[in-house]
Formats: C-alpha cells, structure tokens, sequence
C-alpha cells in the first residue's frame, strides 16, 4: 500500500512534476519527454493500453515496466478484478485506468501532473471519465491533488454555476495570443472602447513574459508575435462588458465563416460554453 503517488501525462503542466512521490506513474512515454533530460527522473511504472509497436515498447522500457491487460505487459492490469470491484466499464483514457488501479491497490493520496484537461480540444472528451475516476477515488478516501495548471475539478471559471457571469477563463499563452490577433483594429468609439479593454484583460503583463521567459513583439500590421519556450496556461479574469465584446467578436467571425481553426478551442471557451450557462 503506497501514502503517495505522481500520476504523470504530457499535458503542459507536466513541466511541475518534483518526482518526490513514492512512486511515479507514467502515461506511456511521458517520462522521456526532453523537458526532464536535465531533471532527476524518477519512475517506478509505466501504464498503456493502446495497441504498439516493438519499437516504441522498447523506449518506453526505458523508463519502468509496463502495466498493461495488453498481451505485451510485464505487469498484468487486473481489468476483470477492477470491473468487477467497481460495477462498471467506463474507463475514457489511461489516466481512468490509473485511477482505478491506485484506488484498488490502496493508494492514499494521488497527485496529478500533466493530467490538466483543459476545455476545448482533444482531451475535453476524456475529461469526464477522469473527473468520474477522481469521484470515486474521493469516495473512498483517497486524497487527489489536481496540478497547478490543471482544470480538472473546476468550472471553467472556478466559480460556482450560477455565480456572477464576470469570472475567468482558462487560457494557454497561445490562447490569449490568438485573441489579441483577432480583435479589431479600427471600428466605432464605442467598439475600440470596449476592445482597448478586452486587450488590456488579455496582454501579457511584464512579470508574466519574464517568468515565462516569453519575447512578445509588435508586428509593422498592430498584430502579436511571440517567443514562448513553455507554453503555460493563466486564468484571465474579464469584466462582462469586455467578455461580452470579445464572445461578440468571435460570433461574428464565425458567422462570417472567417474563424481561423487555431480558433477553435478560443470559441468554445468564450462563447459555447457560458451560453450554457457557466463562467
């Protein structure tokens, strides 16, 4: 029986993981990943259920044995015994799987990093079997510990539903820097007022881009470049009137069939999202 556990994925807050757990648990090669090669790594398993080759079996040695019902584990998942501890065949991803196993190996407390599911994109689908596993993890007196970077357990604003719509939205560097490059330029007083504070919520501030080590440049067009070695995500806090501006904006463009497809994860956070009824 293990007091403490790292769950490790290759989400952006990966980059925080101390490996001081008692046992660190990998999301097949997140161990590998080149932002640790000047780190003390240390890993104790590796968890996949995905259908491999040789080759990537091999580096993925490199770092613990694999835990896995696949034909090809050196340490067999007891997925029957777990199905049938549980009552259920819901498992969305690996992190499901290593939930499980640690609550069903005894694990007291489990800490996540890498694992930051945010809104938008691929892994919103998996979300929801992570935060189901987290339920019951709870339920049976294991302590879970979210990364900092991770959304996992959190409204999108980190209010409660039905709180004051002003609030704010997770977004990643990149995020924020798609948003500024698509906000007008020239429009009415009234429009450029609202814009000019939709861009001040939005810009990064100076302790941020020397904390991240960001080199943000002005372009000849008033749009953005940057420089970011790490992406890393910030809750951005908006008044209603600025949120409302920029959701506006973003409508429009997608009406207009001009919505850029870096877009896309920006749109769902800003717009479909508090529509139904959340920020």
């Amino acid at each position: 029986m293990l007091n403490d556990v790292i769950i490790l994925a290759k989400g952006e807050g990966r980059v925080h993981c101390p490996f001081d757990a008692e046992e660190v648990w990998v999301v097949n090669d997140a161990g590998l990943d080149p932002c640790f090669k000047d780190r003390k790594v240390k890993i104790d398993k590796v968890f996949r259920f995905d259908d491999t080759d040789l080759q990537f079996l091999a580096d993925m040695r490199q770092q613990g044995p694999i835990i896995s019902w696949r034909e090809y584990a050196d340490i067999k998942y007891p997925i029957e015994e777990i199905k049938k501890e549980f009552k259920t065949n819901y498992f969305s991803n690996t992190i499901s799987y290593m939930i499980a196993y640690a609550i069903y190996t005894g694990v007291k407390q489990l800490r996540f990093f890498g694992v930051d599911a945010p809104y938008g994109g691929i892994y919103e689908t998996e979300r929801s079997g992570i935060e189901y596993w987290l339920g019951r993890a709870e339920d049976r007196g294991v302590k879970c510990i979210p990364g900092p970077s991770s959304h996992l357990l959190l409204t999108m604003s980190g209010n409660l539903y039905g709180e004051t719509r002003e609030g704010k939205v997770p977004l990643y560097f990149g995020e924020r820097l798609v948003l500024l490059n698509l906000l007008p330029l020239k429009g009415t007083y009234r429009e450029m007022d609202k814009c000019a504070l939709a861009r001040w919520f939005l810009t990064p501030k100076q302790r941020e881009c020397k904390l991240h080590n960001v080199k943000l440049t002005k372009l000849a067009n008033g749009q953005y470049g940057y420089e970011c070695p790490q992406e890393f995500a910030e809750r951005i806090w908006m008044t209603e009137e600025a949120w409302s501006f920029v959701a506006e904006h973003l409508r429009k463009l997608d009406k207009e069939g001009t919505l850029p497809v870096d877009a896309a994860t920006v749109y769902k956070k800003m717009v479909l999202l508090p529509e139904g009824g959340e920020r």
